[in-house]
């Protein structure tokens, strides 16, 4: 399955969050995850803020990680815009991959009428659809 990943999955993944790590392990064994370089901009961003620099050397792992296991795209500027523009590029990406699922922590900010055709899910309902192939978290 196709797939984009928020950059709230990977900083809760990061800072020992189980669901998000388990969310990562399936999508990058079982699926084909897209990013774009805005995508990667905004990790690196987000992993050098003050209150998320104790984490930055795993982000960068990170994020070597998705370059290397994932599937770059280039994105085009969306219409409509989403609630918080910021959000834009992640649904962008995947509309460019033709991804059916974008995975993140912050469903409020992509309404179903404006994410069509991509299916937005949280990361505890990605991995309900995928547990029979991961072991459960609790």
């Amino acid at each position: 399955m196709k797939l984009v990943l928020d950059c709230n999955v990977f900083v809760s993944a990061v800072a020992n969050g189980v669901v998000c790590q388990a969310v990562l392990e399936i999508a990058f064994r079982q699926h084909q995850v897209f990013y774009s370089k805005e995508i990667i901009e905004e990790l690196r961003t987000t992993f050098a803020k003050p209150k998320l620099k104790i984490f930055q050397s795993r982000g960068e792992r990170l994020i070597t990680d998705l370059q290397h296991l994932g599937t770059p795209v280039v994105i085009l500027p969306l219409v409509p815009s989403l609630p918080d523009p910021g959000d834009e590029i992640y649904l962008a990406t995947a509309l460019a991959a033709n991804a059916e699922i974008l995975v993140t922590g912050n469903l409020k900010d992509f309404p179903p009428n404006l994410t069509t055709p991509v299916r937005v899910l949280s990361p505890r309902d990605f991995l309900e659809l995928f547990r029979a192939s991961y072991p459960p978290v609790k």
